[in-house]
């Protein structure tokens, strides 16, 4: 009885220590504070909104691209390793024209990681 009191209270002090230094570390990464604010600013970005809504976050993609107006990859400025696929709604008319800044997105992915590329 005495050892199960013992191990107890040493299972607790424990965790309760493991959670302090998590919470401490947590609190001092930098880069876990650059991801977290990428993250925040990244779900300000809804179906709705513009292409030119983008520009403060996003930039095209370094490398060899194709022109495609209705979907496009797209980089946050913050890292070149964060990406979103992003699909627009055009107006048929102009669907063969260059990006306009109101075409609208109807939708954007979930933001991953790849590496970069550059030319």
């Amino acid at each position: 009885m005495k050892t199960a009191a013992v191990l107890i209270i040493l299972t607790l002090s424990l965790s309760s220590a493991k959670a302090q230094n998590c919470t401490a570390l947590d609190e001092g990464n930098i880069f876990q504070k650059a991801l977290a604010q990428a993250l925040k600013d990244i779900d300000t970005i809804k179906p709705g909104m513009t292409r030119s809504d983008l520009a403060r976050l996003f930039k095209p993609p370094g490398g060899l691209t194709f022109f495609n107006r209705s979907k496009t990859t797209l980089v946050y400025r913050g890292s070149d390793h964060i990406r979103v696929d992003i699909v627009f709604v055009i107006e048929e008319a102009k669907a063969h024209t260059a990006e306009s800044p109101r075409d609208v997105i109807k939708s954007i992915s979930r933001p991953y990681l790849a590496w970069p590329v550059y030319d």
